[in-house]
């Protein structure tokens, strides 16, 4: 049991050099996270000089963007202990006690995997309990074995690729609610055009990963390994 208290943050970032700052003031110093590794996915902003100001962080910098899967590869293979804790670098209201709930369930030995469930969640994912895209997971390390599988995943099909694992794993899974806690749609971040663009290639690049049917059966059987 004292294994799962060990947890490396693995945080990937595109140009978040707005909002990146109020997430690692969170997540630093937290006491169930070890080692924080951010990764600067090829930004073109102040995002890589934002991470230099918090001591005790790693950062990576890649020097062109390579996408999200790409990016927490290179996350993965840094991280030294035996869970992972992914969080995006673009959330709003996040406080130290939403990470420590996500993390609560993988100590107690509740869960195998805990899965956030935003405020802003879609109103279906809401519904049924579960957003299986969800960024923010506590996941143990070992469910990546093949490194050069996971860079060669379109970048935003990475969270569908990890309920892959945990679905032929059988993993317990526990939803974490986070009632404060949002995740700017795209449309917010880069304008209606370039936002609606960029969640068109979401979903394509979700669906090249696990297929047009794949969303509806993973979601139904994430779904049967649902805890209380």
């Amino acid at each position: 049991m004292k294994e799962k208290n060990n947890i490396s943050c693995i945080i990937p970032a595109y140009n978040e050099g707005k909002r990146i700052e109020r997430v690692l003031k969170v997540i630093q110093n937290h006491p169930s996270i070890k080692e924080i590794i951010a990764i600067n996915d090829g930004s073109t902003d102040n995002t890589a000089q934002i991470i230099k100001k918090f001591r005790g962080i790693k950062l990576i910098n890649l020097k062109q963007n390579r996408g999200k899967a790409s990016a927490l590869a290179a996350g993965i293979k840094m991280a030294k202990y035996s869970h992972l804790l992914f969080i995006d670098a673009d959330l709003l209201n996040l406080r130290k006690k939403d990470i420590s709930n996500l993390i609560a369930p993988i100590k107690k030995n509740e869960a195998d995997v805990s899965l956030s469930l935003r405020k802003n969640a879609p109103l279906h994912f809401k519904l049924i309990g579960l957003d299986f895209l969800s960024g923010e997971r506590t996941i143990p390390k070992c469910l990546f074995r093949d490194l050069e599988e996971l860079e060669r995943i379109p970048g935003w099909g990475i969270e569908v690729y990890m309920n892959k694992q945990i679905v032929e794993k059988k993993l317990r899974i526990k939803v974490v609610n986070w009632n404060r806690v949002i995740s700017p749609y795209p449309s917010v971040k880069f304008g209606f055009v370039k936002g609606n663009i960029r969640l068109l290639s979401m979903i394509l690049q979700i669906m090249r990963t696990i297929g047009v049917w794949g969303m509806p059966l993973q979601i139904m059987k994430m779904l049967r390994l649902k805890v209380k």
